[in-house]
């Protein structure tokens, strides 16, 4: 049996609780999912009253409506080949470990540059310090061969987890800042002819920047953060794994966490550059987490009727050698 379980934090930050700055697209949503989303995802400076955080969400609702301030070189909404001598690149992602676990159908991918003030975050939030960070480490403007491997950058290794044992259940515990944790399937390893092991394998997500082509229009998959930060540091187009689909739920599954619905189909979508325009994306104060994963195992033995392959009955369990 898989769990995962969630930290849990107090809703008002502590004298010893660290915290960060948020840009929330709630105008972007309903009414009350703005009011649950911020309700739910340890907003630290909440107003005091649900009149006051409605009248915030009424003016992000009215900014949201207007045309997005766009960098006045945006240029027009297509995408470019990746230059002659860098063209071999895409090869070579496919033919990482990575690509091949999460990726299994190479021919629905390619790599290429897409218009960095074209992307739609279908996030609601974005961390602006994570950002300031990343932009930190971009490189200038041009020089793809740094950009490519900034966006097509493998996961960190996965710490080992404390594992706490009492009787016949076994818990082990990972604990992660990044919510990237995710559980496969079991898996058996018999090479041993004495030894059998039952394993649940955990591993990070892919970590490449992937944006989804809906329609003509750009939808960030992974990566809000880092394309953010290009767009900060001064890049036009930016090096992605890029796939096309017929809606956003083709590659995200229908209800997934903080994902607005849709967010091509809007007139003026939430764009990156929405992201550093305050009244459009609020401010907020967010309590800085660790995404915690238990995974628990229980072992039972009881005696059951052998099935007989021959005419003769099964010897009694305690009379069984």
């Amino acid at each position: 049996m898989i769990q995962i379980v969630p930290v849990a934090q107090p809703a008002v930050a502590s004298a010893t609780q660290s915290a960060h700055t948020i840009a929330a697209l709630i105008g972007f949503q309903s009414q009350l999912e703005a009011c649950i989303a911020l309700h739910s995802n340890n907003i630290v400076d909440l107003p005091s009253s649900l009149e006051e955080l409605y009248k915030l969400w009424n003016e992000a609702h009215r900014q949201s409506k207007k045309p997005p301030k766009h960098r006045g070189n945006c240029g027009l909404p297509i995408t470019r080949s990746l230059p002659p001598q860098l063209q071999h690149y895409e090869q070579d992602v496919k033919s990482r470990p990575t690509f091949k676990r999460h990726y299994p159908d190479q021919a629905l991918y390619r790599v290429t540059l897409v218009p960095v003030c074209h992307l739609i975050t279908p996030q609601w939030y974005a961390d602006l310090d994570y950002i300031a960070a990343i932009q930190r480490n971009i490189p200038q403007p041009g020089d793809l061969e740094e950009a490519l491997e900034l966006a097509f950058k493998e996961e960190d290794g996965i710490a080992a987890p404390s594992i706490v044992t009492q009787g016949n259940i076994s818990i082990a515990t990972f604990q992660r800042p990044a919510s990237n944790l995710i559980v496969g399937s079991p898996e058996i390893d018999s090479t041993n002819p004495h030894k059998t092991k039952v394993t649940w394998p955990v591993e990070t997500k892919a970590n490449y920047l992937q944006v989804c082509e809906i329609d003509s229009q750009f939808v960030i998959v992974n990566g809000v953060h880092r394309s953010a930060a290009f767009l900060a540091a001064g890049w036009n187009y930016i090096p992605c794994l890029l796939r096309k689909a017929k809606g956003l739920y083709e590659v995200f599954q229908l209800g997934t966490l903080g994902v607005l619905h849709e967010p091509q189909k809007l007139q003026y979508p939430p764009y990156i550059c929405s992201l550093f325009d305050p009244a459009v994306a609020l401010r907020f104060q967010q309590a800085d987490v660790d995404q915690q994963l238990q995974i628990i195992s229980q072992w039972t033995a009881t005696n059951i009727v052998r099935v007989s392959q021959g005419s003769a009955a099964p010897l009694p369990a305690q009379a069984q050698v």
